[in-house]
């Protein structure tokens, strides 16, 4: 009756008896095994931990808490050093679509302000022009196209130095801008002799670089590179004449310094002896006057046909080839 007893105790409490029949088997654990709670008792508890069909779990209040000597979750490492959990499939933030469509509206308005400023350059309004393009660069300071735009403007009405400044800002923005170097080069020849080397030289840049990126308008770049020379030319010649007139005045002082010189040297001059003093120094000049004037047919003003300039290099063609690509 007694063992009936203890056997019906140890059942409810899941408390083996001491017997032989437990060693017999040898040790799992030196530790006692956790007493198990009756079957009663854990199918109440997971009933009560189960929600209402219909309802969701709150997160964290389904699964038994750890016991002593497991980890904690994640979410409660995180509380434990005074941080919120983060919930699963948590992200960082995404920027706030406000700034994106903020950034859209004024890229739109720029173009709005930029057509506004294309019909008025048309129109041959170009101060209402560039208003129109300084309002869409202050909306979008990093398109060159509206610097662009805006020293063509600038050009039309003259500032040269202020085309300039534009045409250098659309290149920093994009070094390969076609049409920020041709401007350049076409503002820079009306400045003067002092910076027609830099225009030939921000011409050739952009009409190498419109032929690689096959622009429609290179052959105007072309003719752009050709006035620009001649015009080197032109000035070229002009000082040269200049030297030459300044040379022949020069001579022609020290004959006439000469002429005068002789005839103080004259003791008793006669008209005879006058006569040949004069007789002489108007030979010499006549003949410089001559000299000067065959140098001046020579060098007269004369213009270079296109066929014989190279269209690589514009330069005049002492020994014409043939390229791969078929220029001569």
């Amino acid at each position: 009756m007694h063992d009936s007893m203890a056997n019906i105790v140890n059942a409810i409490t899941g408390i083996a008896p001491s017997s032989s029949a437990t060693s017999s088997a040898g040790p799992t654990n030196h530790r006692s095994p956790s007493p198990s709670p009756p079957a009663s008792l854990s199918t109440n508890a997971s009933a009560a931990a189960t929600p209402p069909h219909g309802m969701d779990a709150p997160r964290g209040a389904s699964g038994p808490s750890p016991g002593p000597g497991l980890q904690p979750p994640h979410s409660q490492q995180q509380q434990q050093r005074g941080r919120s959990p983060a919930p699963p499939g948590h992200h960082p933030p995404s920027p706030p679509p406000m700034s994106r469509n903020a950034a859209a509206s004024a890229s739109s308005d720029a173009e709005t302000h930029k057509q506004q400023g294309n019909n008025h350059f048309l129109a041959g309004r170009y101060e209402d022009a560039v208003r129109e393009y300084s309002v869409a660069i202050i909306k979008n300071p990093t398109n060159p196209v509206y610097y662009t735009n805006r020293a063509l403007t600038f050009l039309r009405l003259r500032q040269f130095e202020r085309c300039i400044s534009d045409c250098e800002k659309a290149i920093e923005i994009d070094a390969r801008n076609v049409k920020g170097h041709y401007l350049l080069g076409q503002a820079l020849v009306e400045l003067g002799p002092s910076r027609l080397n830099e225009a030939i030289a921000a011409l050739k840049k952009a009409y190498s670089v419109a032929i690689e990126q096959k622009i429609g308008y290179a052959d105007e770049i072309a003719s752009a590179i050709r006035k620009g020379r001649a015009r080197r030319w032109e000035l070229e010649d002009r000082k040269r004449r200049e030297e030459e007139s300044d040379l022949y005045r020069y001579l022609v002082g020290l004959v006439e310094r000469d002429r005068r010189r002789q005839l103080e040297q004259l003791v008793d001059p006669s008209d005879e002896d006058r006569s040949q003093v004069q007789e002489l120094q108007d030979q010499r000049v006549a003949q410089i006057t001559d000299l000067f004037g065959r140098a001046e047919q020579n060098g007269k003003k004369r213009e270079i046909p296109d066929v014989f300039l190279g269209k690589i290099s514009f330069e005049l063609m002492t020994d014409p080839v043939i390229t791969p690509s078929g220029i001569t």
